[in-house]
């Protein structure tokens, strides 16, 4: 790795946007979301926008992964996970509240770029092997599964920090 990762940073898309990609977001009030159909539609309105986002290409820039709220300015913890990328049934995959209940103490480093932050090339970024993730679905349910680099472990993580206010060029691990 470059002893100075700015060496391959070219931008942020929009300076403006450092804002929202450096500030921790708002976990979805679950009790709300089951309880008031108003706050549940914003919620919804936000989580179809990201799903949305996350199956566009974008320009200047391959397919995203993933997409999270920091990505979009959407001040609520909330990640897509793309399925099936770029193939038939490609589908996104919404998470809200995600976070990291265990993770391996065993770490990889994986090459990485972000549509947030223009890098020249991909950089090795650190990565759990295997992280726990407790999150709700856009039905309301709370859920839990261990992710893999193999099922979108990394994207994952990758979504996580964005929402936390984490970039790749950061080097930390949640």
């Amino acid at each position: 790795m470059s002893k100075n990762v700015n060496d391959f940073l070219t931008w942020i898309y929009n300076r403006e946007d450092v804002y929202y990609l450096r500030t921790r977001l708002l976990d979805v009030n679950m009790r709300l979301f089951h309880s008031s159909p108003q706050y549940k539609k914003i919620v919804e309105q936000c989580c179809n926008y990201i799903r949305e986002m996350a199956l566009a290409s974008l320009d200047g820039y391959s397919k995203p992964f993933g997409m999270s709220g920091a990505n979009l300015a959407i001040p609520f913890n909330i990640i897509g996970v793309v399925l099936q990328r770029g193939k038939p049934g490609e589908v996104c995959h919404i998470m809200m509240n995600p976070y990291i209940r265990a993770r391996s103490t065993e770490i990889t480093e994986t090459l990485s770029n972000c549509g947030s932050i223009r890098l020249t090339k991909p950089i090795p970024v650190p990565r759990y092997k295997w992280v726990d993730v407790r999150w709700w679905d856009q039905d309301g349910r709370g859920r839990e599964e261990r992710f893999t680099r193999e099922n979108h472990g990394f994207t994952i993580q990758h979504e996580i920090e964005h929402n936390l206010g984490i970039l790749i060029t950061d080097q930390r691990r949640v």
